[in-house]
């Protein structure tokens, strides 16, 4: 119909990405090293979030090999990052977590769990679903402690986590 030609174009810019730069923080993380300057971006992470959301909807399309292999390393990739309470960011350090002169740590949080969703539905798999909720609970138990960084955060970082709890919800019922 009229969007498969857009949702092909999709598809050929997922597999072009793989050769970019996107996977390229996490790679360096997993070896015990510091991203690249071209990695340092404040989005760099979230990038590589939507790319994976963008991918799980391709994939649940197509269930091309190639992606499914990519969205595979991904996940791996990610689950190997994310710290022992939930946290996840590959630019910390050397920046800081609930910096609030950047207010990013929901917007990265959000757009993981969006995509997190997303893998689940199109591949079953719960490995990325289960570091969502982990990052979930860590957020919950950081508000709940009081943390500062949630005083001002609702009117100073992008909306996306709401959205992102929400459809976490809706998969998980949790």
């Amino acid at each position: 119909g009229f969007l498969s030609r857009w949702i092909n174009q999709n598809k050929n810019s997922l597999l072009i990405a793989l050769k970019s730069e996107i996977f390229k923080g996490f790679e360096a993380r997993v070896a015990g090293n510091q991203p690249n300057k071209k990695n340092e971006r404040l989005a760099a992470d979230s990038d590589f979030y939507k790319w994976i959301e963008g991918a799980s909807y391709i994939f649940a399309r197509d269930h091309d090999k190639d992606i499914k292999n990519a969205l595979d390393h991904a996940a791996s990739l990610i689950t190997s990052c994310q710290e022992t309470d939930g946290y996840i960011n590959t630019q910390v350090p050397p920046r800081k977590r609930f910096d609030t002169e950047i207010n990013h740590d929901l917007y990265l949080a959000g757009h993981f769990f969006e995509a997190a969703v997303a893998h689940h539905q199109a591949t079953g798999d719960d490995q990325l679903l289960s570091a969502a909720c982990k990052w979930a609970d860590y957020l919950f138990k950081t508000y709940k402690d009081g943390h500062s960084y949630f005083e001002t955060v609702g009117t100073k970082e992008h909306p996306v986590y709401e959205l992102g709890l929400l459809r976490l919800y809706r998969a998980t019922r949790n």
